[in-house]
């Protein structure tokens, strides 16, 4: 028999540019009203958290909150209700927050960051935004390498349109409206996922049981990866775990992937599955 030829993997496509920021340069207000969720700063449980935004790539953009009000009673959900002003702002100009721990003696330490899309920046935003890099290990490996320990941490913010339509001035007053009626407002940049079990899993181990998790990640953005907790069977576990999954935009696909725990090697990975953004958008 003639031996088949090896499939050749197809290139993976570029993404594409994204376009440089252009036009004039615009001074934009920006309310940080608080956060809740955060992880301690300090070992013995405090923080003196403050919050900064700036326009991606340009540093000298950058503002900051004073430290939080009441961060000696909560400093898991500090307040700040500060307004600043964020100039050089230009169309195509993404927007980043950063939440830190002041620390004077080992330098601040970051507790969560995300930015905001050219797209919401043009439009304006009102609500709740799911930090990344919100867990102690994960900012500083870069990869989410703690299982079951995630963070899952929020802040509320209030950005001004760079260049509002009709219907996103529209959209902005009617939130604001929701907003100062007590009304919660939803979250936008993630989505909830309940890995419920899996059945049929290969033992990868040759001594003992293993022991699998799963985790969930935008797919192609690796620092949105949530872990779950150990399951309670090697090869037919049930995890009823629930996360929001930090970093979504519409049009993501959500990647899947069954581990097995390995102590002294790396995990083996016993399966992946990919939800395609049709998928998410509609629910699965």
């Amino acid at each position: 028999k003639e031996e088949e030829e090896p499939k050749k993997e197809e290139p993976k496509k570029a993404e594409p540019k994204k376009p440089e920021p252009s036009g004039p340069e615009k001074t934009l207000k920006v309310e940080i009203l608080s956060a809740r969720g955060l992880r301690a700063g300090d070992f013995l449980g405090t923080s003196q958290p403050y919050c900064t935004v700036e326009m991606a790539g340009k540093p000298k953009s950058r503002c900051s909150t004073g430290q939080a009000g009441n961060c000696a009673e909560k400093p898991s959900a500090p307040w700040w209700r500060e307004t600043l002003e964020v100039k050089g702002c230009q169309a195509g100009d993404e927007m980043v927050f950063t939440v830190y721990d002041k620390d004077p003696i080992v330098g601040d330490d970051v507790l969560g960051t995300i930015t905001l899309s050219a797209e919401q920046v043009k439009a304006g935003f009102i609500g709740e935004l799911q930090l990344l890099e919100t867990d102690r290990v994960l900012s500083r490996k870069g990869i989410c390498v703690g299982k079951g320990n995630n963070v899952e941490a929020f802040l509320l913010v209030k950005v001004e349109g760079m260049d509002p339509t009709v219907e996103d001035t529209a959209w902005y007053g009617a939130l604001a409206t929701k907003y100062a009626s007590g009304v919660p407002l939803a979250i936008s940049n993630s989505v909830k996922v309940e890995i419920v079990e899996a059945r049929g899993l290969r033992n990868a181990d040759w001594v003992g049981k293993q022991q699998p998790y799963i985790t969930c990640e935008i797919e192609g953005k690796p620092e949105t990866r949530s872990t779950s907790t150990l399951g309670d069977h090697p090869k037919d576990p049930k995890w009823n775990f629930t996360s929001q999954v930090a970093g979504y935009q519409l049009g993501d696909a959500l990647l899947l992937t069954v581990w097995d725990q390995d102590i002294g090697k790396p995990d083996d990975m016993l399966g992946k599955a990919t939800l395609t953004a049709e998928q998410l958008k509609s629910g699965f």
